[in-house]
């Protein structure tokens, strides 16, 4: 199964924009790593509800030299 829903940021760009949003609009930095950390807590699991588990891991994956 092929996932059409893709972003082109990294991670760490996701939470960089996810904390710099959270300091603007927070009233404190207390605030703004709780705000950001649900924030991310959130992207995560909508994401992870639309993976179809089985058919990713079963599938094979191409062998590269890199491990990234």
């Amino acid at each position: 199964m092929e996932h059409t829903k893709q972003i082109g940021a990294t991670l760490g760009a996701l939470i960089a924009a996810a904390g710099e949003l959270a300091f603007e609009y927070s009233d404190n930095d207390q605030q703004a790593y709780r705000m950001a950390r649900i924030a991310l807590i959130e992207m995560v699991r909508k994401v992870s509800r639309s993976i179809d588990w089985e058919v990713d891991f079963d599938s094979e994956t191409p062998r590269s030299r890199y491990l990234n």
